[in-house]
Order: C-alpha cells, then structure tokens, then sequence
C-alpha cells in the first residue's frame, strides 16, 4: 500500500461494510439535491408562496453544505472522520425529520439548512473513510461504489420525488431519510473500528471558518441574485464584493494560522492543484450541459416532458453501468489514464453537443448522450481515486472538503455561466413564448461553445496533472 497503513484491526468485513457507510453518506446527500425539485410546486400550492419564495429551500441547503465543507473536512481530522460521519448521519436524519414536519415555509427553510449542515458532514468524510479502511490498490472500486450511488441518486431523484409527492405526499420527500439513515447509523456501529481517544489538545480556527462562510455566502447569493434579477444590480454586486472581501481575509488569515482550517500548502503540489482544476471544470461542463439540454430538448426539438426526461436518462444510466469499470481500470492502470481517456471523450461531448441544432436528428442527439454518459462515468471514480491519492496523515478531511468545495464552486459556476450566454440573445425579448427559433438555437450555440472550451482546459489541466501517494501513518480512529 503505497500511500496509508491500515491498522491490523480492520478486517475484510470492516472495509466492506466501510465502504457501504461512505456510499450511502453519498447516496443520502446527492438525492437530497435533486428530489425537492420535483416539489417545488406543490410546495408552492402547499405554501400559498411563488416560484422565487419556495425556491429558496433550494438555496439554503445548498449553501449550508458549500460553506461548511471546510469546517466539516477539518472537523475530521480533529475528532476522526469516523465521528464526523455519524455526526453528520444523526444531524441529516433530525434535519429531514424536521422537514417533514415543518408547519410553515419559513421553518422549512431553516430545517432544510439544518439538512444541509448534516450533508457537508457526509459530503466531506466519505472519501476520507476509504482512505482509512481500503487498501490503496482497491481504492478505485470503493469509490466507484459512491460514484455510482451518487448517480444513482442524481438520476432516480426525480422519479422518486414525484411517486411520493403524488401516493404518499410531499413530506415523505424528507422523511424517507430517516429509515435510510438509521440504516447506514446501524451499519456505521458495525463498520468502523475504534480506538480509545487521544489526549491532545484541539484547535479550531473559528476566524477562519467565519471568513469563509460569510465569503461563501456572498458568493451563492451573489451567484444566485445574478441570475434572477441580473448582474449589474446593487444587490448582486455588493454580495460579490462581499465574497472578495472575505475571501482576501480568509487567505490572510490562513496564511498565518498554525491550525489553519484550509493548509495552503495542499494547493502548492502543482500536480493536486491541477487534479483539482480538471475536477472543477468537469463539474462546470457537466452542470452547465445538464442545465441547457431540457431547454434544448423542449423549446428547440418540441419534445414533451416526459420524453425530455427519457432521454436525458441516457447518460446516467450509462454511467451506473460503467462506473465499476471505471475503478477496476482506475486501480490496474493508474487513475490519470483513466482521467485524460475519459476528458478527451468530455471534449468530444462537447463538441458534439455544439453541432446540434434544430434539424438535428434524434439519432445523433442519443448518440451525443450516450457518449457522455460514457465520459463522465469513467472521469468521475477516476479523478477522486486520483485526488484522495494525496491524503496525508492528519489532513485527509482538509483536502476531501476543499475539494468538495471546489467542485460546488465549479458546479455554480458552470450553470451560472451557461445560463448567462444561453440568455444573451434572448434578454430582450419578452416572455418566451416570443422568442424566435433561430435565437434560441443562438444561445444554445453560444452555451455549449463555452462547454467545448472548458472541456479543452480540462483536458490540458488533466495532462498536468498525476497521481502522488505520500507514505502515511495509519490514521485510522474512531470513537463513535
């Protein structure tokens, strides 16, 4: 093993029901984020609230989860990620309780922050599990096991939501966590192995986790105004000027911290740097793709929802299929192979999806998803196995939150920036049912041009990029 020792207690009933729990903390955070869409107007029925009120239960779980990632990664390395997972398992199951029982909008939301809390906590300690309880040469396929609950999450998310909003009701979208998790609570007890706990003294940087908060905050409301009321209005650029603000204090603070809650020197390995880059853009290509197709598919090519849905099904179940091979390749042929493979296909991806148009056959637009499904189901196992390769004894949960932080970021990014050209066209046009096909397939093109360049820098920064694995000291412990 070539980058951590396992302790000699971890058993091979231990490392699979390890990674299990880190799975389902995967499983559990990801169909939050897609399921509450399908409510959204019922819950606006239920609420008597417009689009703009009820999509703020959207916002906020959003934003507890994005800024709190590092809190959650540094969290880990203190007190175990063992520890910081079941946390992060009872908050996510109180939260989601609350949910479902929540007697009014504005309770919701503030449940759904809770929700939130819980899901930076799973979010930012399920990598680090594998990297404590599976073996260096067989990390590929435990992290193919999460990327394919995550997607799986993504991609039935909808179709869960709906069946229980319409034979069950909206409530049981958050209660159907608590079963699921007092599951993985029960698999955790058995799972993890535990240690009596340390004597050393622990430090957190509140300042720290306070700057990177309120930055965070200003960048996803920020991000969030732009969109709805446009860029240049006072509301949206104060908050970005916040975020800078902010994020000048956070990196001044950091700099000179001796606990830092975010080492800068991680991102001093122009190797993990760029691993981390290609990660971000990948994620911007993909939110950004998965935002513009339904509008493609229903204003340009006139389809129905539920054929929309049915086609955008494509990819994600291609990559269900594929995303054990992925981390069988990923440990046999090393994850960068894997990664720069699997880019290049991206960038095919995205040159494709710019040569469709409104004549474009519904041949070539299955053949443009299938192959995407393809691409993204070898890059995603690939590019965290590669990534995870740099865990260092005591700051694994550092590096697993800021990289799930910088993928969030990427995330919002993506979608923001294909919205803003896919609109550019049309900002002056009344509603859209005015709009004009040629203009329409105008900010389509514009939007997936975009797509072709960040899957070029992609595939560079990936090239860059490569696997290291620092010799480490078994930092497997657990007091749970």
């Amino acid at each position: 093993m070539n980058n951590h020792t396992l302790s000699p207690a971890i058993t091979p009933g231990h490392m699979r029901l390890a990674m299990l729990t880190s799975a389902l903390a995967v499983f559990m955070a990801n169909l939050d984020i897609s399921i509450v869409n399908i409510a959204l107007p019922t819950l606006s029925a239920y609420y008597q609230a417009n689009a703009a009120e009820v999509a703020v239960i959207i916002l906020s779980y959003m934003l507890a989860i994005t800024s709190l990632l590092l809190v959650a990664g540094k969290l880990s390395d203190l007190y175990s990620a063992e520890r910081v997972l079941v946390w992060g398992y009872w908050v996510f199951i109180i939260g989601s309780a609350l949910c479902g029982l929540a007697p009014s909008l504005d309770w919701l939301t503030a449940f759904r922050f809770l929700q939130g809390i819980g899901g930076a906590l799973l979010f930012a300690t399920s990598a680090v599990i594998i990297v404590h309880y599976v073996p260096a040469e067989r990390r590929g396929r435990a992290y193919a096991l999460n990327g394919l609950l995550a997607v799986t999450a993504l991609a039935f998310g909808a179709p869960i939501g709906g069946f229980l909003v319409e034979y069950v009701g909206w409530r049981w979208i958050f209660l159907i966590n608590v079963p699921v998790g007092l599951a993985a609570l029960a698999l955790a007890h058995f799972a993890f192995v535990r240690q009596a706990p340390t004597a050393a003294k622990i430090s957190f940087d509140l300042p720290g986790a306070a700057y990177s908060f309120l930055c965070l905050l200003g960048f996803i409301y920020g991000m969030h105004t732009g969109q709805d009321q446009g860029w240049s209005q006072p509301v949206t650029l104060l908050s970005l000027a916040m975020c800078l603000g902010f994020l000048i204090l956070f990196l001044h603070r950091e700099s000179r911290c001796p606990e830092p809650l975010l080492a800068l020197s991680l991102f001093g390995q122009r190797p993990l740097s760029a691993a981390i880059l290609g990660n971000s853009l990948f994620l911007a290509l993909s939110g950004g793709l998965n935002f513009i197709l339904p509008f493609y598919l229903q204003w340009i090519k006139q389809l129905t929802p539920n054929q929309v849905g049915l086609i955008l099904m494509i990819s994600p179940a291609l990559s269900m299929l594929l995303t054990t091979l992925s981390g069988y390749l990923s440990d046999r042929i090393g994850p960068r192979v894997v990664c720069i493979a699997a880019m290049i296909g991206l960038l095919a991806t995205a040159v494709s999806f710019a040569t469709l148009g409104a004549d474009s056959s519904f041949t070539w637009i299955i053949a443009c998803q299938a192959l995407y499904g393809v691409s993204r189901a070898f890059y995603i196992t690939a590019a965290l196995t590669m990534i995870m390769c740099y865990a260092q004894a005591g700051l694994a949960g550092m590096l697993s939150g800021a990289k799930a932080l910088v993928l969030n970021l990427g995330l919002l990014i993506g979608v923001s920036l294909f919205a803003l050209l896919y609109n550019l066209p049309l900002n002056d046009l009344p509603t859209p049912t005015a709009w004009p096909l040629p203009l329409v397939v105008q900010g389509f093109h514009y939007a997936t041009g975009l797509g072709v360049v960040i899957a070029a820098l992609g595939l560079i920064v990936t090239i860059i990029s490569r696997p290291f694995a620092p010799p480490l000291a078994s930092p497997a412990k657990s007091n749970v």
